[in-house]
């Protein structure tokens, strides 16, 4: 009878350890998922600064000389502009897939 006890004890705790186990390792898999997301989500950030950054500073520039009105200039601005919504499009679309 005492065997049978200590056996079945011993059967419970092993399932409680795999289940434990299980569960750590989800858990851990998820941490794992969610900061590789934000790694990717940093990088996008840092280039979508560089080009915001570089754009404010040839709009300043265009400003400075008077030449806004000009073709060249202004096709530039809206170049940058149209890349940043590129940019943009292009990470929200692959955020959404990967949801």
């Amino acid at each position: 009878m005492n065997n049978m006890i200590s056996t079945l004890v011993i059967i419970f705790f092993g399932l409680v350890i795999v289940g434990l186990s299980f569960t750590i390792r989800n858990l851990l898999e998820k941490v794992e998922l969610y900061e590789e997301d934000i790694l990717i989500k940093d990088e996008f950030i840092s280039k979508f600064q560089k080009v915001v950054e570089e754009s404010d500073r040839t709009l300043k520039t265009l400003d400075e000389k008077g030449h806004f009105e000009s073709d060249d200039e202004i096709g530039y601005f809206f170049k940058v502009v149209k890349d940043l919504n590129f940019s943009l499009g292009v990470y929200f679309k692959n955020y959404e897939k990967d949801k």
